[in-house]
């Protein structure tokens, strides 16, 4: 995003579906802001976690951090407190677990789901295309959050590798 205009219309596609943002994402789906101290001791955003949509494999949630404030931790921290509070709402105890799908090309971005306990799943082979990738084909790793006291199958968990920045998923 490289405009105010282009940013304030991805708000309005990834925050909730309302009456006074028709165009959002579907009921249900969850949001929250990742906020620091700035300025004056105001709060000042540098990312978003949350839910994004139904999928096959599970509820898809994810985060991204603003590339200015990478390596702060921010991201392992606001998907640890999201969880939380998730996990804690009586309106999603019916939901097992989430699924994070990530590139397995961003390693930054799996040892951050794997620093907060998601077990490592299955790879979707040609699953999705980005601008950036001129719509090329890439795969993507889908890693499950359990509700606490669900468990998982046995998969292995937490097993990131590589080095690197905090990237968007």
């Amino acid at each position: 995003m490289k405009t105010k205009e282009e940013a304030l219309e991805f708000l309005k596609y990834i925050l909730p579906k309302t009456e006074q943002n028709p165009g959002g994402e579907a009921a249900g789906i969850d949001k929250f802001a990742i906020l620091v101290v700035g300025e004056s001791d105001r709060p000042k955003c540098v990312g978003f976690v949350g839910t994004n949509r139904p999928s096959p494999e599970g509820l898809e949630m994810g985060y991204c951090v603003n590339p200015d404030y990478y390596d702060n931790g921010y991201a392992t921290w606001g998907v640890t407190e999201f969880l939380k509070i998730y996990w804690g709402m009586e309106e999603r105890s019916h939901i097992p677990h989430l699924v994070a799908k990530i590139d397995p090309r961003n390693k930054a971005s799996e040892r951050i789901i794997a620093k907060v306990g998601a077990r490592k799943g299955e790879v979707l082979e040609k699953f999705y295309s980005r601008r950036i990738d001129e719509g090329k084909l890439s795969d993507i790793r889908c890693w499950y959050l359990d509700r606490p006291g669900v468990g998982g199958n046995g998969e292995e968990r937490g097993k990131g590798e590589g080095e690197g920045e905090e990237q968007e998923k």
